[in-house]
């Protein structure tokens, strides 16, 4: 089998593989789609069938195939990943099951990576009316919410990704929701910040992220309410909503299935055993 040798970019986008990801592919794979958009530190592709992308720490690194029965492709794939991002160094990987085992089967380097987290892409097309009355009200983010937030997003990103961000990157990532203004909060009756959800306009989409409850106001139909809003807003500016869940995290997937979202892909993120 001849060595298949991927094209390297780096510190810009490749907005041209964009059109290899439209279609079957587009919903699970759209944040794979906005990076390639965007500025990124690596990005290896064959134009055709292999897109390996990673944007910066502490984010994971995208692996798109389109068929992982090509075994050239998968050993291109293995042969990027183990030079370019070795697990051993932290690196961790956004990718379909199938080739996840693909790898693991063709190549003993891989026999150290683990399944950590199964991901369900969805997407809406008709929103349903949820019953699940609750207290409060919504807010859009606002400058003056900025440093009660901070606490909240570290706490939001180390329970779903288990990583602790630093304050100063959370600071600016709620800014660049706040200059956007698509963070919002859900204010109990008190005018405490119970819960937390933002959007991600992206072409066609927006993709519901950041959604988050704190522990002591879970199961007060608080985050439920926020997203059926936010994802009608969606709907009101002509865009599909999108999101991605925890396939292990079953109230989750409860939740967002009572509001209308479908699953319509899967993927997985794998770390180092």
């Amino acid at each position: 089998m001849a060595k298949q040798i991927l094209q390297h970019y780096q510190h810009t986008g490749v907005e041209a593989d964009v059109k290899l990801l439209q279609g079957e592919h587009e919903i699970t794979f759209s944040v794979l789609i906005t990076l390639l958009q965007r500025e990124c530190t690596d990005i290896y592709t064959n134009h055709e069938s292999v897109i390996v992308c990673y944007s910066n720490a502490p984010f994971p690194v995208w692996v798109w195939i389109k068929d992982a029965e090509k075994k050239e492709d998968v050993a291109a794939i293995g042969e990027c990943l183990k030079s370019a991002f070795p697990m051993e160094q932290g690196y961790y990987y956004n990718l379909s099951y199938e080739l996840l085992e693909k790898l693991k089967a063709e190549d003993r380097y891989f026999s150290q990576a683990k399944r950590k987290t199964g991901l369900i892409s969805h997407r809406l097309d008709e929103i349903l009316p949820i019953h699940a009355p609750c207290d409060g009200r919504r807010t859009v983010v606002q400058q003056d919410d900025l440093e009660a937030l901070i606490p909240l997003w570290q706490d939001m990103a180390f329970e779903i990704e288990g990583i602790r961000h630093e304050t100063e990157f959370c600071r600016q990532k709620i800014l660049r929701h706040i200059q956007r203004g698509s963070l919002f909060l859900w204010r109990n009756d008190a005018g405490e910040i119970v819960a937390m959800t933002g959007r991600g306009d992206m072409g066609a989409y927006s993709k519901i992220n950041a959604v988050y409850t704190l522990p002591a106001h879970r199961r007060k139909g608080y985050a439920i309410n926020l997203v059926h809003q936010v994802t009608q807003d969606i709907l009101n500016d002509g865009l599909i909503p999108i999101l991605y869940t925890d396939a292990d995290y079953i109230a989750s997937n409860s939740c967002y299935r009572k509001i209308g979202y479908r699953p319509v892909g899967q993927l997985c993120t794998a770390i180092r055993k």
